[in-house]
């Protein structure tokens, strides 16, 4: 499960070297594969709902998917908008999808 968010952050990685000159990036998109899964980690600790471990993986996966996608999203919006705001509101975005994984994903069988 680990290996799928190292997977993640490789991917953000080289989205943030190739859109270097593109977008200027700040603290909140390099910390946005970190905090979504912080707390996906922290709320499946408080309670796991009877959850699995094909449920770790399978929310863990899909989290990276959204995670990856927020880089790209600046990437492709480019300067139109205010680049920190975008960056805010992507990190929330990232942060509701954690919750709502953990709260709407059904236990799985092993």
């Amino acid at each position: 499960m680990f290996v799928l968010s190292m997977l993640a952050i490789a991917i953000c990685g080289l989205v943030w070297f190739w859109g270097k000159r593109r977008v200027q990036w700040t603290w909140i998109d390099y910390s946005s594969p970190i905090f979504p899964a912080m707390l996906w980690i922290i709320l499946i600790y408080i309670n796991d709902f009877g959850k699995s471990l094909t449920n770790a993986a399978v929310e863990e996966f899909l989290l990276g998917c959204s995670v990856i996608a927020a880089p790209v999203i600046r990437l492709i919006i480019g300067k139109n908008i205010n680049q920190k705001l975008l960056a805010i509101i992507l990190l929330i975005i990232l942060c509701f999808i954690a919750v709502g994984l953990w709260v709407f994903m059904p236990p799985l069988p092993e």
